[in-house]
């Protein structure tokens, strides 16, 4: 284009200087006359290269100027992008969702689910991470959470996973909310608060129920894990001793199928009082070989929070016998309106009834959607200031705290009718 430009005007100066030199005598008229066309055809193309190369100039500064305003503007909007990312806050949920504890971490699961509508409302979002029922594989899914995720706070269910995974917790300034029955798990951290009724509760009941009914020997099925083994060489073995009941503990694994060496001791023993602590899915093993045993309406049975599992599994003849501890909520006629429409709701989605940790689960993660919409910050000093400063109306009953973190639950004795509803002891 330029080259042509060039050869234009060169030809035009050279033409239009030897022209002003000639004379009419010189030139015909016809020639001159045709001099004066190409002269103009020449101005005219001229005129039109020298345009077209003016407006070629123009739209390439103005697609410049495009590019850098959609250059602009996209990285405002990678800015607004991350910054909606970094308001967005997100809770960590470690469960158990597969495993032989899977049936422990599916109800949290669904009470989370019910949140979940309102959590994404607040900007809130639940990471689920799957702790198998091990500590370690517990402890690996709070470091990808917190390293990966970069949650600010953790639920943790199982008193093992919620143990392995509070020093890491604590380090990392991680609030740790606990569904978990270990005493005072919550007392030494105080970005942890313990959205559970305290195992120590449950052992101050069934001690009443012991003085009450006065037996001389006491046969325990206690299951190995934490919590048991805290129960019985604390709590239980000492207070018996101090008031000469005879005590025989017999342990088991926790998924053992066969009971029959354990029951036959049981038989042999001659105690008074059965007590079963652990999980209710290994509490129908042991009481259909009671049963088998003849020994089920000949000695009483009192059971830890296990036995509110037993529905899914055994037949009210199996229980008939048996007294167990149940937080209040649970009760019919006793627990809360809130509860019943809870309950209604969950098994209008899950078409099951839900166990007592999902009402725990629900509560935990509703009270956190609640103190950060009213605080409208991530801020986990804030959060726990919040909950320990406001009693809130939950599904389990009103949201209040001990001194150590401990939530603050009403523990009652009670007992399955024939339709394997829950109902207050006699």
């Amino acid at each position: 284009m330029l080259d042509c430009l060039h050869y234009i005007m060169q030809y035009k100066s050279n033409f239009t200087i030897w022209y002003r030199n000639c004379s009419i005598s010189e030139v015909d008229k016809n020639l001159k006359e045709q001099f004066m066309r190409n002269l103009l055809k020449l101005r005219f193309l001229w005129t039109f290269l020298t345009l077209f190369l003016v407006l070629s100039l123009i739209a390439g500064g103005c697609g410049k100027k495009e590019k850098k305003e959609e250059a602009k503007s996209a990285t405002k909007q990678e800015v607004a992008q991350k910054a909606s990312e970094e308001k967005v806050i997100k809770i960590g949920a470690i469960l158990p969702l597969t495993g032989p504890l899977s049936f422990l971490g599916e109800p949290g699961k669904n009470a989370i689910e019910l949140l979940k509508d309102k959590l994404t409302n607040e900007n809130i979002q639940i990471i689920l991470y799957d702790s198998k029922g091990d500590a370690k594989t517990g402890l690996t899914a709070f470091q990808k959470a917190y390293n990966v995720d970069k949650v600010k706070i953790v639920l943790t269910t199982l008193t093992n996973i919620s143990l392995s995974i509070k020093p890491a917790a604590k380090e990392n300034h991680v609030m740790q909310v606990i569904i978990a029955i270990y005493p005072n798990i919550a007392s030494d951290y105080r970005l942890a608060l313990q959205f559970c009724y305290n195992a120590v509760k449950e052992t101050e009941v069934i001690k009443s129920y012991i003085e009450k009914k006065k037996p001389k020997k006491i046969f325990f099925f206690a299951s190995r894990d934490g919590i048991t083994n805290l129960q019985v060489k604390e709590y239980f073995i000492p207070w018996l001793k101090k008031r000469r009941i005879q005590a025989e503990v017999e342990w088991f694994d926790v998924g053992t199928k066969d009971f029959k060496t354990l029951v036959t001791k049981f038989g042999a023993s001659a105690a008074n009082l059965g007590i079963l602590l652990g999980y209710g899915s290994d509490f129908q093993g042991i009481l259909r070989e009671i049963a088998n045993y003849g020994l089920t309406e000949k000695v009483p049975l009192i059971g830890g929070i296990g036995y509110l599992e037993l529905p899914q599994y055994v037949k009210y003849e199996l229980v008939k016998n048996s007294v167990f501890i149940v937080p209040k909520f649970l009760v019919s006629k006793v627990g809360s309106q809130r509860y019943e429409e809870f309950r209604d709701n969950y098994k209008k989605h899950f078409g099951k009834e839900p166990t007592y940790d999902a009402a725990y689960t629900y509560d935990a993660v509703w009270t956190l959607l609640e103190a950060v919409k009213n605080i409208k910050s991530d801020d986990v000093e804030k959060i726990v200031q919040y909950i320990l400063s406001n009693v809130l109306e939950g599904v389990t009953g009103p949201i209040e705290f001990e001194y150590d973190g401990t939530l603050k639950v009403d523990v009652i004795l009670a007992r399955f009718d024939e339709k394997m509803n829950i109902i207050l002891a006699e």
